[in-house]
C-alpha cells in the first residue's frame, strides 16, 4: 500500500500502476533523458509513462516535464519534442512551453557549429484547464501605473488600442519594488553551479555527489505556481529528492519514486525520513 509523504525505491511505471486514478494534483519531474547523465537505473517507455501520468492526474492537474536533448553525431536528438507529442496523444494539453535558463553554460567543442547550451525545456502539461495558477510576481516594475498606448493586433492585421495616462516615474529598474511587482514571463533564470542548486549549506553537503541535481528554487517555484497547500505533488524520477523537500517546505503532500536505492537513501536523508 503506497502512502503519501513517502520515498519509494521502485521503477516509475510499476509504482504508478499501484496508484489510484486521479490521485495526483501536480507532477514535477526531470526524467533521465537521452544519455546526458549516468544514473543508477534503466530506461523507460515514454508512451507508457505519459499514459499512466494522465490516468493518475486529477482533472485540472498539471505535469511539469523538464528535459533537454543530447547531441549525437552533430545533431540534437529532438527527443524532448517527441516526449511532448506523446503526452498530447495521451490526452494532455500543452499549457505552456517554458525555459529554464542557466547562469552557467555547457561549453561546446571549439569545432562545434553551435552556440553554448544555456537552457532546458520546462513543458507545462495539463489535464484540461489548470485548476490552479498562483502567478509569481517578483519582477520590480520600472514605473508607477500604465504608460503610453497598449495595442493588440487583430486577425485582419489592424491594431486596436487604449491610451493610458503617461505617469511614468522613471526608467531605471527599482530593485526595492518601489512601484510594485509584476508577474514573471515564461523564461526563468537560475544559478546552476553546485551549491546554488541546494536548499541551504547543510542540504548541499548531502546531495553534492548526485550527478544531476534539480535546482531547489526551480522546483519550489513550480510547486507554488501549480498547486495549493494540502495538494499532492509527485515525482516518478525523484533523484536526490528535491521535489519532496520543496513540497514539504510549502505545506504540500509528496510522493517520490526512484529506481535507484542509492538515490532514495539520499532523498530520505535530506528529508530526515527514517531517522
Amino acid at each position: 500500500m503506497i502512502t503519501f509523504n513517502s520515498i519509494i525505491t521502485t521503477d516509475a511505471l510499476e509504482g504508478m500502476k499501484q496508484l489510484h486514478s486521479e490521485s495526483i494534483d501536480l507532477t514535477v519531474t526531470s526524467p533521465p533523458y537521452d544519455d546526458l547523465r549516468k544514473y543508477h537505473g534503466g530506461s523507460f517507455s515514454i508512451k507508457e509513462i505519459a499514459d499512466e501520468l494522465f490516468r493518475i492526474t486529477k482533472p485540472g492537474g498539471v505535469v511539469v516535464w523538464v528535459v533537454a536533448d543530447e547531441s549525437v553525431n552533430g545533431s540534437e536528438t529532438a527527443n524532448s519534442y517527441r516526449h511532448i507529442l506523446q503526452f498530447m496523444e495521451s490526452g494532455f494539453g500543452l499549457n505552456d512551453t517554458m525555459i529554464y535558463m542557466r547562469t552557467g553554460t555547457t561549453f561546446t567543442s571549439a569545432n562545434s557549429p553551435r552556440y553554448e547550451q544555456m537552457f532546458d525545456f520546462m513543458f507545462v502539461l495539463s489535464k484540461g484547464k489548470p485548476k490552479t495558477f498562483n502567478r509569481i510576481r517578483d519582477i520590480p516594475k520600472l514605473w508607477e501605473g500604465s504608460w503610453g498606448r497598449t495595442t493588440v493586433r487583430q486577425k485582419d492585421g489592424s491594431l486596436t488600442g487604449t491610451e493610458h495616462a503617461k505617469n511614468a516615474m522613471g526608467t531605471t529598474r527599482d530593485e526595492t519594488g518601489k512601484y510594485g511587482w509584476k508577474g514573471r514571463g515564461n523564461v526563468w533564470l537560475y544559478a546552476n553551479g553546485g551549491r546554488f542548486k541546494a536548499y541551504n549549506a547543510e542540504d548541499w553537503k548531502i546531495i553534492k555527489g548526485h550527478p544531476a541535481i534539480f535546482p531547489y528554487m526551480l522546483v519550489e517555484d513550480h510547486i507554488i505556481s501549480w498547486s495549493n497547500e494540502g495538494d499532492v505533488v509527485f515525482d516518478p524520477f525523484s533523484g536526490s529528492g528535491t521535489v519532496g523537500l520543496a513540497a514539504r517546505n510549502n505545506k504540500r503532500n509528496f510522493l517520490m519514486f526512484d529506481i535507484s536505492p542509492v538515490y532514495t537513501e539520499i532523498a530520505k536523508k535530506r528529508l530526515k525520513i527514517g531517522d
